[in-house]
């Protein structure tokens, strides 16, 4: 362990040029097409994409900038010692300098960069006409806490604002596997709903709501227990994890989707008695045939949100359906 210590420190301090205390906030670089990347956070010896700004004398008093390229300002923080946080956006195949945030304050801003460069400052932002450099971005922040994670890294090839070429290396560019649109849409921080298949458990996304359709009819609505609003009436607890504060509980037996139960989230009781809201002769042992929806719908194996899906640390099992008024009409599934 002692040695394990020694090693990481040496690691550090060798990739930190000089070596600094503390881990340097990162630049935060919007990628319209791949998401949010990082520029080091730990001023790798290299400079920071502004940097070289600083050699045009205008440009560099119209932000207080220094000739050393940092900004002077009224604060000072030890984890940045440029004195500022820069946001970038990579857009139509060139990078804009969008924000410069302080170096103390999460919330606050250095410069109001539209107010300074006027019709210079697009709606990306800046044109970077200062850079010609290769800069190298990581899919997280880079500091003594993740120094030891798999990064996935993009490498951008500018030469005066313009991105001449990308590079694209580690696990979150990997291929993509079958319905992967789809799983994205899957990933949800909300309650979903649960689907039983030849006796193995799947989940929807938590903001599909495939009662709406039935509640939105008067003639089901009318015999389920409502409030003054004519609302349908649950326990009083609330939850910002279950905005619809119900849950159905729903089965596939011989390619019929079956509605079994509809719970309260918060007392995980039934909310009303099937054979009452669509009649006794409707309602077999496996529940009533869901025969108000014809959509197509993938559901997993376990819930899905964005961060196991990008690592791919989770394996799954997709199920794929068509679903015409209740029955499923066509079925795939899919192993990662």
């Amino acid at each position: 362990m002692y040695k394990t210590i020694i090693l990481l420190l040496g690691v550090i301090a060798s990739l930190s040029t000089p070596l600094r205390a503390t881990d340097q906030v990162p630049e935060i670089f919007f990628d319209e097409e791949r998401g949010t990347f990082y520029y080091n956070g730990m001023d790798l010896g290299n400079g920071y994409p502004l940097y070289t700004l600083a050699k045009y004398k205008d440009y560099r008093e119209k932000i207080n900038m220094d000739a050393d390229g940092q900004i002077n300002s009224n604060c000072y923080s030890s984890a940045c010692y440029r004195g500022y946080r820069g946001v970038w956006t990579i857009a139509d195949g060139t990078l804009f300098l969008s924000e410069l945030k302080s170096g103390c304050s999460s919330s606050g801003n250095n410069v109001d960069l539209k107010d300074v460069f006027g019709a210079e400052y697009t709606k990306h932002g800046l044109k970077a006409f200062w850079l010609t450099d290769t800069i190298t971005l990581t899919d997280e922040p880079m500091n003594i806490f993740t120094l030891l994670n798999e990064f996935s890294y993009l490498t951008l090839m500018v030469e005066k604002g313009v991105i001449v070429n990308v590079i694209e290396k580690g696990p979150y560019f990997a291929p993509k596997p079958a319905y992967i649109e789809d799983k994205y849409q899957l990933a949800s921080n909300q309650l979903p709903e649960l689907l039983t298949y030849q006796d193995q458990r799947f989940y929807a996304k938590g903001e599909w709501d495939p009662l709406s359709n039935i509640f939105a009819e008067e003639q089901y609505l009318s015999r389920m227990d409502t409030n003054e609003y004519g609302e349908l009436k649950l326990s009083s607890c609330f939850s910002d994890g279950c905005f619809r504060s119900y849950q159905g509980i729903w089965e596939i037996s011989d390619d019929i989707l079956y509605l079994k139960e509809v719970q309260d989230f918060c007392t995980e009781t039934p909310i009303f008695d099937l054979e009452k809201i669509f009649g006794k002769e409707n309602v077999t042992p496996k529940g009533v045939r869901a025969f108000w929806i014809s959509q197509g719908l993938v559901v997993s194996s376990k819930q899905v949100n964005e961060f196991e899906l990008k690592q791919y640390r989770t394996p799954q099992t997709y199920l794929k359906l068509k679903i015409v008024k209740g029955v499923i009409v066509k079925k795939e599934i899919e192993q990662d």
